[in-house]
Parts: C-alpha cells; sequence; structure tokens
C-alpha cells in the first residue's frame, strides 16, 4: 500500500444481536485486514444469547474494540451509539451476520485518500452459505472501475446505495445525522437519501468501486424477511413526510417519489399474503395517486418509468413474478406471510 504514510483512522460500526452463528465470521474478516488503522465498535444490543461473550473476548485479544452493551432498542439504535463514540476520522458500518473481503478498507480507503472523496462504495456480494465464499472474490482487477458522482445521482444509479454497509463516510458530513427509530427495516435508504437531498447538505465527492468487496448474508429469519405490510406502511409514512419537507431538494423528491412508489408495489404484495388486500386498497391508491401525480406533474419519470410503474400497479401478479425472479428468497417471504395471516386469524376468531 503505497498511499499515505499516517493512515487516517476508520471507526467500524458493528450492531450486534443474536446472532452467535455468524458473529465470528463477521470478527475475523474485520481483524484480518489489511489496512489495520481501525477503531472497532461492537454495540451489542440487548443478545439474549452468547454474542455479548464473544465481543468481549474479541476485545480482550485485540485493544482496537470497543465494546457496549445495552438494552435491545433496535439495529437503528445500536448504530446511533455507535455514532456518537466514534472517534475515527472516517465512518464504515458492518453487520454481525455479513463479512468483507480481507483488503475491503485498504480498497476504498486508497480511492478516499487519493480522491479526497467524501463517501467510498463498493459492490456487494450476497451468499447463503460458506460454502459460496472464496478468496478470489474481488481480487480480479482487470475490470475494475470507479465512477464518481453526487451521492443523490450515486442512489439514482446503483441499488447499492439503499444500504449504509459496504461504504466509507467522512466523519465530517454525518454531523447530526442519525438512523430513524421509527422504522424496523429501511433505515439505511432514508439515512443516504436524509444525507443528500436536503438544500444545505449536498454530497459532491462521491465514489463507486464496481468490486464486490463487502459480503451480504442472506437468511431467512433476517429483518427484512420478517416484515409485515405494516412495517412497509410505517416505512411509507415516514418517507411522505421527509417528501414534504421545504427543505428537500427537487431532485430529491423525485427519489423520495419513485422509493415511496416502488415501497408501495412491496406494501400491496405482502398486503396481499396477510389476507389484508382490501383493508388496504384505499390507502394504496391515495398514495399512489398523490405521488405518481407529483412526478407526472415535474416530468422528472422517463417513458419506461411510467411504463413499468403502471403496469406493476395494474398487474400485481407481474410484479410478483417480477420480485421472485429477482430474489427467490421472497418465496421464504411470501410463506411467512401466510403463517402471519393465518395466526392472526386465529386470534380474531378466539377473541
Amino acid at each position: 500500500m503505497d498511499f499515505a504514510t499516517s493512515k487516517p483512522c476508520v471507526s467500524v460500526i458493528i450492531p450486534v444481536y443474536n446472532v452467535e452463528k455468524y458473529l465470528r465470521r463477521c470478527l475475523d474478516s474485520v481483524i484480518n485486514q489489511t489496512y489495520s488503522t481501525l477503531e472497532i465498535i461492537l454495540i451489542d444490543d440487548g443478545s439474549l444469547d452468547s454474542s455479548g461473550f464473544i465481543c468481549d473476548e474479541y476485545a480482550q485479544r485485540d485493544k482496537r474494540f470497543k465494546v457496549i452493551h445495552q438494552s435491545n432498542g433496535g439495529v437503528s439504535f445500536a448504530r446511533n451509539t455507535g455514532l456518537e463514540i466514534a472517534n475515527g476520522e472516517y465512518i464504515s458500518f458492518v453487520d454481525s451476520d455479513d463479512c468483507i473481503a480481507n483488503n475491503y478498507f485498504e480498497i476504498l480507503m486508497k480511492c478516499v485518500i487519493e480522491n479526497k472523496a467524501e463517501v467510498v462504495g463498493c459492490d456487494v456480494f450476497k451468499f447463503r452459505d460458506d460454502s459460496q465464499l472464496s478468496d478470489e472474490i474481488g481480487i480480479n482487477d482487470t475490470n475494475m472501475y470507479i465512477l464518481a458522482m453526487t451521492l443523490l445521482k450515486a442512489m439514482e444509479k446503483h441499488s447499492v446505495w439503499d444500504y449504509v454497509c459496504g461504504k466509507i463516510y467522512k466523519k465530517e458530513i454525518l454531523k447530526g445525522q442519525k438512523f430513524d427509530l421509527n422504522l424496523r427495516f429501511g433505515e439505511d435508504a432514508l439515512f443516504n437519501l436524509n444525507l443528500c437531498c436536503e438544500k444545505n447538505n449536498i454530497i459532491n465527492q462521491v465514489y463507486y468501486i464496481n468490486r464486490p468487496l463487502y459480503f451480504y448474508f442472506q437468511r431467512d429469519n433476517s429483518a427484512v424477511h420478517n416484515s409485515s405490510y405494516k412495517d412497509i406502511q410505517k416505512r411509507i409514512y415516514v418517507y411522505l413526510e421527509y417528501f414534504s419537507k421545504k427543505e428537500v431538494l427537487s431532485a430529491g423528491k423525485t427519489m423520495f417519489a419513485k422509493v415511496i412508489i416502488k415501497d408501495l408495489l412491496s406494501f400491496r404484495y405482502l398486503a396481499m399474503y396477510e389476507g389484508e388486500k382490501n383493508s388496504t386498497k384505499k390507502f394504496v391508491k391515495e398514495t399512489f395517486y398523490i405521488v405518481f401525480g407529483y412526478l407526472k406533474k415535474e416530468k422528472v419519470l422517463s417513458i419506461k418509468e411510467k411504463a413499468v410503474f403502471k403496469i406493476f400497479y395494474y398487474i400485481p401478479l407481474l410484479y410478483r413474478i417480477f420480485r421472485i425472479l429477482g430474489d427467490k428468497t421472497m418465496l421464504n417471504w411470501e410463506k411467512a406471510s401466510r403463517k402471519r395471516a393465518k395466526i392472526n386469524k386465529l386470534k380474531k376468531d378466539r377473541a
């Protein structure tokens, strides 16, 4: 590594909750980094298994670890705790069931320093089993490229910017930023949207590296795969509130509007499997026309986007096929939703 002899410190914030099966894999991938100037902050968010003990074990082995044990408040609360105590010049988030390539911080920090970047992100490799992981992932440099853009433009172009993991942020730009405690999932996208959509907060020095250096573990019992239509409805309400803010740039409103429409489609999809299709019909219709009407008025939708949104809105079955083709685990999501619907029906019948 030939950049900067005095390496800036990166604070790595890792929320931990009941992940004893995966935690060592995650922490080993962090301590074995080729870039070693790290402050590793573990927030044990009231774990009921041995996760907290594993955190303490690693802290005894390596002085770079800081461990905070707190009562359960959710991933957003845990990340906010980490932000409050972080001392590094840069901030990075890693989820405790994920892991990273051993040169993850080296490559991202090289890009940060050489380009004076405010945010750097990389591509993500999704896996469901350790056997899918290999030291060869992300090694090949031949097709590597780096794109420079604003954070808002990055979120428009690449879905990886819907997440805070797989990124390094300059700590300075995160002043006053918090994760929304009202959201069970989707807090990542809101964090990034809020960071770049207000008029006084334009992040220009953003770089995207097309190498899969962050390894995202897909498991059926994650928060996302156990989300109900009510969780998505809550997120839509929060997003509508941000969408209505005067301080938000017009381009930011467009981003919020597109996210809300996508969430509406997901919301209806889940509500359908939880037996709530009819009771949620009015909410979906009213919200769709508010947001879609704004997008049409501002003339910010491409012909393709208009067609896709309308087709998926009027033909839910096509949307379902689209989701499943993109992510086979949606079948497990459907299964969990049907199960919740049966349980809720039994409760109502007994009441």
